[in-house]
């Protein structure tokens, strides 16, 4: 009988291979975290609602929130909502339509920033301003400086159940004095 030249490098290579399949098999297994789908899917939603990145996604605001709370994502509730759960439909729109004191209000926005210009009229009287509009869940603050009639006022408000309209707000910090009512109705493109 010939004798085998190779058996004890064979029988090396057989238990080490033998040891590696046991090791990876009871080992725990590394892979890299990842998010599921939806969490994905949510992250996506969540920076367009926070930063959006043109008219088209501002303005369909109230689509992503509504996406958000279908898939159950996290940051539902602090971006979409405040405690009565309301938020806006169309985010800042396209134009408001306001009313105060006997005033009549057009406030139009400049592209798809939060910048506004608006037009007050009452009789034949015009007043004019650039606005600065910002939404929090359904709070909303109108910064109105330097206008036309000198009269400079900080506009507070909540946004209603149906996402459009801004009723029993209150204007402040008038260089005129006083605090005032004034309502508004959010125009969707």
């Amino acid at each position: 009988m010939k004798k085998i030249r190779y058996q004890r490098p064979i029988f090396v290579i057989a238990v080490f291979a033998a040891t590696l399949t046991v090791s990876l098999l009871i080992a725990p297994t590394w892979h890299p975290a990842q998010c599921s789908p939806q969490d994905q899917q949510c992250e996506v939603l969540k920076e367009r609602i926070s930063k959006p990145r043109n008219n088209i996604e501002r303005n369909k605001r109230g689509y992503y929130c509504e996406q958000m709370k279908d898939r159950g994502c996290p940051e539902y509730k602090a971006l979409c909502e405040d405690s009565t759960g309301t938020t806006s439909a169309c985010g800042l729109g396209v134009r408001w339509d306001e009313s105060e004191a006997g005033w009549k209000g057009s406030w139009a926005r400049r592209g798809d920033t939060n910048t506004f210009d608006a037009t007050w009229t009452k009789g034949g009287e015009k007043v004019t301003a650039t606005l600065t509009i910002t939404i929090n869940g359904n709070a909303v603050t109108v910064e109105r400086p330097n206008a036309s009639d000198s009269n400079d006022c900080t506009y507070t408000g909540t946004i209603g159940p149906d996402g459009k309209t801004i009723k029993d707000g209150t204007y402040t910090s008038c260089t005129q004095g006083g605090q005032k009512a004034w309502s508004a109705t959010i125009i969707c493109p």
